[in-house]
């Protein structure tokens, strides 16, 4: 028994769909937040530093310590960073795990989409190295 043909108007609105979710998940607002060079430095530096004061953080990027707190602002309603208000300063830190949480969500979503937009196909057989490519680092 064959299978049903699948229609050009069937694949099409299965693709649109799969745009509109990829869209969805691009624009979300993790990838808003890291799309910002300034941004990523910020991520860097807590990486490095780990929990910091926005004093701290403004006095390593060229930029002033307001602009560094918006960008910080943006991390945080993103999920990045945590923030703690310790009198007058405010501390931040990266939230491993609600950037690992996003991060997983979004992957689920892309599996979703894949089998609307991205059917399988055969990947061609790499040819095997060379001796001389093998020890080529």
């Amino acid at each position: 028994m064959k299978a049903p043909a699948v229609s050009a108007m069937s694949i099409r609105r299965h693709r649109e769909r799969a745009a509109r979710e990829l869209g969805a998940i691009v624009d979300s607002q993790l990838f808003r937040a890291l799309c910002e060079p300034v941004r990523i430095e910020i991520v860097k530096l807590l990486t490095a530093r780990g929990r910091s004061a926005v004093q701290t953080l403004a006095a390593q990027v060229p930029q002033d310590q307001s602009v560094v707190s918006r960008h910080l602002a943006v991390l945080h309603r993103a999920g990045v960073v945590r923030r703690e208000k310790v009198g007058r300063q405010v501390f931040f830190e990266l939230d491993g795990i609600s950037i690992v949480t996003r991060m997983e969500r979004m992957l689920e979503q892309f599996r979703s989409i894949i089998p609307l937009c991205c059917p399988a196909q055969i990947q061609p057989k790499r040819p095997a190295l060379t001796r001389h490519e093998r020890r080529t680092p």
